[in-house]
């Protein structure tokens, strides 16, 4: 099993500093970090990836919506690859507003809304996960399974990320990825300190 995280806390410039990463969706100039925290920096929607290969295709990726957040896409994805192919998983939400997250999928750049079937308003602080185990698909947001689908395009991609946009106040902080216990099981609640937050 493995797990990374990502903190963000650097000098304002590109993402890191405790993992390398590829913006391989987007402008790379439209996302970095502000204030210690993943920043879109451009009006344009990125997809980045960090560059660290999990153990297994069973597994999670959570982060948290950023302390400057007010307007945007964030978002989280899974299963994607060490190349630059649009292929993967996704949750994730644009504020403001109570609308919907989106559960998606991308081969090859093409999407597909896997649902749309859970709303919510969204704050900074709120925390929010994905994972996929096996065919199952699942989002989380404040600690509770919103979502699950069935779905078994995308298999053996190992690597996970970022999903920012729109608006150049939309924040993500707080990045952990890594395998599912046992190839399923859940990963621990309150890793990375944010226990109170709700994983």
């Amino acid at each position: 099993m493995s797990t990374i995280t990502e903190s963000f806390n650097k000098a304002n410039n590109g993402l890191g500093p405790d993992l390398a990463w590829t913006v391989y969706f987007g402008t790379a100039a439209n996302v970095g970090v502000t204030n210690n925290q993943a920043n879109a920096q451009g009006t344009g929607e990125t997809e980045s990836r960090a560059d660290s290969d999990l153990a297994s295709d069973d597994h999670y990726v959570q982060a948290v919506v950023g302390a400057d957040y007010a307007v945007g896409f964030v978002g989280v994805l899974c299963r994607k690859d060490s190349t630059a192919t649009r292929t993967l998983y996704r949750w994730s939400k644009f504020v403001p507003g109570s609308g919907a997250w989106e559960l998606a999928k991308f081969v090859g750049g093409s999407e597909t809304i896997l649902s749309s079937a859970y709303s919510s308003t969204l704050a900074a602080g709120q925390s929010f996960k994905m994972d996929a185990n096996g065919s199952t698909i699942r989002g989380f947001h404040l600690g509770t399974q919103r979502v699950s689908v069935t779905d078994a395009a995308i298999t053996g991609n190992l690597r996970c990320g970022i999903h920012l946009g729109d608006s150049t106040a939309a924040y993500i902080d707080s990045f952990e990825a890594g395998d599912l216990a046992g190839g399923g099981g859940a990963p621990a609640i309150g890793s990375l300190g944010l226990l109170g937050v709700g994983l």
